[in-house]
């Protein structure tokens, strides 16, 4: 079994990295960045699927696909029809997750959610 603030502190620490890129993104606007980002996250998702899943929050494998096919989108139709802000509002998503766990505030909430499940 694994443990839900082990998951989620292995997933910041593989993270992390994934947002400092994103800074360098954002301020650099270096799509060769950008494509790394989305191969990282994609890479992410899939690496940590089985543990995310065992404590029931496939929802942030999703999320980390959804971002790497929403900028590989963007990538392809490079500032044609997406925004800018979109790949802003990307990071901001993804950095907000990340503090939630950082803070733990994650993981307790993950924790009050499957107790109320179990006594339902």
């Amino acid at each position: 079994m694994y443990s839900i603030e082990e998951t989620l502190d292995e997933l910041l620490n593989d993270l992390d990295p994934i947002l400092n890129q994103f800074k360098k993104y954002l301020s650099s606007k270096n799509i060769e960045i950008l494509n790394e980002i989305s191969s990282q996250l994609f890479f992410l998702a899939r690496q940590k699927e089985e543990k995310l899943k065992k404590i029931e929050q496939d929802i942030l494998v999703r999320i980390l696909i959804d971002a790497s096919i929403s900028i590989n989108n963007y990538i392809l139709n490079y500032r044609r029809t997406l925004s800018e802000v979109y790949i802003e509002d990307i990071y901001i998503l993804l950095n907000k997750i990340a503090e939630e766990i950082r803070r733990g505030t994650y993981a307790s909430s993950l924790r009050r959610m499957i107790n109320k499940q179990k006594t339902e």
